[in-house]
């Protein structure tokens, strides 16, 4: 955390760089940020509501697209945030080579540039809450709940985005790997469906996925004005920092042999 922090200005420079360089030439720019959960709302609404037409269970008071929104931001700012950081060393070679580059920045701004896309997409689903009168006008101060589980988003990410992109240097099938493993661990999260669904056999391992937990803190965020207090939210905690303290651990012992490996 210390070595983000005195980089920081190198971080925002790295993270400017890449929302420009994504949306470089667009005449939309950020809007195209927003069009990809657009497009799964439709269609998970389409499917889910009209087709299937599955009920979202008594404890459950959101209609179905409120329930997504709320945490689908978060998964795709962190899916996309770590399949960009698996190949954040291997596709900036020269600056590997440069031994005063602190290499340390390259996972976390791709983290932080798709954690930028994910607080435009929450701003936009605050004001849609609070203009249908979803939350009272007061409720606005709930935007502050959400900072807790983001912050151990954050940590999680960028821990888990140290560990693969040091691996991805030596072991080139990681990459398609972790996009592989991004789609199970999509389904095996409470996102599209609410964890009362899940039968009580399998609700186990959902609870050890840490993304049950962080869906979850979301929403009571949002639509409780509350934080769970739970062993699911205590164990988020513990394994976001053990993970960001492992992450850097790894990526520091592995550094060196980046420049030969590369």
């Amino acid at each position: 955390m210390g070595l983000l922090f005195r980089n920081r200005f190198l971080l925002y420079h790295l993270v400017r760089r890449d929302i420009a360089t994504r949306f470089v030439g667009s005449y939309a720019g950020l809007f195209w940020g927003l069009v990809h959960p657009l497009i799964l709302l439709a269609v998970y609404s389409t499917l889910f509501v009209y087709i299937l037409q599955v009920k979202m269970g008594s404890g459950v008071r959101q209609n179905f697209a409120e329930f997504l929104f709320c945490a689908l931001w978060a998964w795709i700012a962190f899916s996309e945030g770590t399949l960009t950081s698996v190949k954040a060393v291997v596709g900036n070679p020269n600056l590997v080579k440069r031994m005063a580059f602190p290499l340390e920045v390259l996972a976390p701004s791709c983290i932080f540039s798709a954690l930028l896309l994910q607080l435009l997409g929450f701003g936009l689903f605050m004001v849609y809450l609070l203009v249908f009168g979803k939350i009272p006008v007061w409720g606005i101060w709930r935007v502050l709940l959400v900072v807790v589980p983001l912050i151990f988003q954050c940590m999680f990410s960028v821990g888990l985005g140290w560990v693969l992109s040091a691996l991805q240097v030596f072991v080139r099938d990681t990459a398609q790997f972790v996009a592989a493993a991004m789609t199970v661990w999509f389904f095996l999260t409470p996102i599209i469906y609410p964890a009362d669904l899940v039968p009580a056999g399998f609700r186990f391992v959902i609870g050890l996925n840490p993304w049950t937990h962080l869906a979850e803190a979301y929403r009571c965020a949002v639509f409780q004005g509350t934080l769970p207090l739970t062993w699911g939210g205590a164990y988020v905690v513990v394994l976001s920092t053990v993970l960001f303290v492992f992450g850097g651990v790894v990526f520091e012992k592995l550094k060196p042999e980046f420049a030969d490996a590369l």
